[in-house]
């Protein structure tokens, strides 16, 4: 498929955004372990309590825990 849109000059881009929502198994985890960088605080674009997940910690190498 992506060769596809290639042939006909057309690019293909994933946006990876590393929020997570309160409310989930995989939040709840993440919460525990201290992964989060910083939580929304006020209604905005992002649902107050949604969280920002530091990436570039070598501690969050296995997040599933598994």
């Amino acid at each position: 498929m992506v060769d596809d849109l290639h042939k006909n000059n057309v690019h293909l881009m994933i946006s990876v955004w590393p929020y997570f929502r309160p409310g989930s198994p995989v939040y709840d985890d993440m919460q525990r372990r201290g992964f989060f960088v910083d939580k929304t605080i006020a209604p905005s674009f992002h649902p107050v309590g949604q969280a920002l997940y530091d990436a570039f910690n070598p501690m969050h190498e296995n997040i599933t825990g598994s």
